[in-house]
């Protein structure tokens, strides 16, 4: 009976191995291990934005992955955080991605990458459980450990606005010299015009037309002088 006991025992600590070496699986270690993942935040120009708000997330890819209690961090400007301490029972892979949400401030321009970040979980020779940590940005391959977010500010430009150049003072013209004014012509110096050019003609048998002809000449000087004196007025004013 004895024998048989110690068959059987034997058969069953064989198949175990066997078991064992066909079908491995994770062992848990003693007490787990914690990981706190850290993210920064840059921002050009800070001092045109340093009451922004920015947003990072955190996201689960692997099914069984534990989260930290918190999976949004929140930056009032630029600065850094960290999600967790997030804590790991269970060896094995657990991935993650992290990203920046696009804000609604029309002069910044967000960061919009994506990092692939992997928890890595072994045992320890200690018999304890331990963590290697690493991440990879969206089109990069070399593995990183820092998880940052580099934002810019656009500062606009002041355009130079040009001075006008003062307008010229219109310069005075000078004013005409007054014409002197035509002697005037009276119906005395008609007259007396009239008796000397008679006194000087030269005596015919009549006298008549030549003392009309004299006459009609004053008459038109007069009339040509008084036109003349009107126009110059009429000028002047």
């Amino acid at each position: 009976m004895i024998k048989k006991w110690r068959q059987l025992r034997r058969l069953i600590c064989a198949s175990a191995v066997v078991g064992a070496l066909l079908f491995p699986s994770q062992v848990m270690a003693y007490g787990g291990v914690e990981v706190s993942i850290p993210v920064s935040v840059t921002l050009e120009n800070t001092s045109e934005a340093a009451d922004t708000e920015f947003e990072v997330t955190i996201s689960a890819e692997t099914a069984d992955a534990p989260m930290p209690a918190e999976s949004v961090l929140i930056f009032e400007g630029e600065g850094s955080a960290e999600f967790g301490p997030v804590s790991y029972e269970v060896p094995g892979d657990y991935r993650y991605s992290i990203t920046q949400s696009e804000g609604d401030a029309e002069s910044c321009i967000y960061d919009t990458a994506v990092y692939e970040l992997t928890v890595r979980v072994i045992n320890g020779e200690d018999g304890g459980l331990h963590a290697e940590v690493w991440a990879v940005k969206d089109g990069e391959t070399d593995k990183t450990d820092a998880v940052s977010f580099a934002n810019k500010w656009i500062v606009p430009t002041s355009v130079p606005t040009e001075t006008p150049e003062p307008t010229k003072a219109p310069t005075a013209t000078e004013a005409p010299e007054p014409t002197a004014e035509p002697e005037k012509i009276t119906e005395a110096a008609v007259t007396k015009a009239a008796a000397e050019k008679k006194s000087t003609s030269p005596k015919t048998a009549d006298n008549t037309p030549v003392e009309a002809a004299a006459a009609l000449a004053a008459v038109s000087a007069l009339a040509v002088a008084a036109i003349v004196r009107r126009k110059q007025k009429n000028a002047n004013e």
